[in-house]
């Protein structure tokens, strides 16, 4: 499952502080800051694990950076020329040292990166099986020019998409019995039937 996005727009969000945008290329530590930035995302490859039938998996994070080929001059998140723009996070889930699944995340501030690298502006599921299957879901705004968005705009289509699946778990949470539960406890939220 892989989550790509251009987060120019709001890398000044204090979210990302942890992430290192704009820290110089090669520097000591930074992958190990960015994996212990995302241990949320090791949540969600558990999750994944469980929902795979993988009680105890092993999982594995690693982390790769591309930097800007010129200033960035962001929003709250200036960058230089050189520094760190560009930033892949894979947490592999492994079975028998395996990779059997992978939750990827690809968080760019600009296209003119030394890696070349691209963003599929939304959320794509690969299945590698028989049959394969591959499913793409891009989100964008209400906007009929996209050139006019806005870093408002971007900011309340994060809140949206990130409030949508806590919303529609709220009738399956609170029939489950007490007790943590994660997506691999309750049914995936769906339309009511007429």
């Amino acid at each position: 499952m892989t989550e790509s996005v251009d987060v120019s727009l709001f890398a000044g969000d204090a979210n990302f502080d942890h992430f290192g945008w704009g820290r110089p290329a090669y520097d000591p530590g930074h992958a190990a800051d960015v994996e212990n930035a995302t241990q949320t995302f090791s949540e969600g490859a558990e999750v994944l694990a469980r929902i795979l039938g993988i009680d105890a998996p092993e999982l594995r994070c690693s982390v790769t950076f591309a930097h800007a080929l010129s200033y960035l001059d962001l929003p709250g998140r200036p960058v230089g020329a050189g520094t760190v723009a560009g930033i892949d996070i894979v947490w592999d889930v492994l079975a028998d040292r395996h990779p059997v699944a992978q939750l990827h995340s690809r968080f760019i501030l600009t296209t003119e990166l030394d890696t070349g690298w691209t963003v599929e502006h939304g959320y794509k599921v690969e299945v590698d099986g028989d049959p394969r299957v591959t499913v793409k879901l891009e989100i964008w705004p209400d906007l009929d020019d996209l050139a006019q968005l806005t870093v408002e705009e971007m900011h309340a289509i994060g809140m949206r998409i990130s409030g949508v699946p806590a919303v529609n778990a709220i009738p399956a949470v609170c029939a489950a019995a007490p007790g943590i539960r994660t997506y691999a406890d309750v049914p995936v939220p769906s339309g009511h039937p007429a």
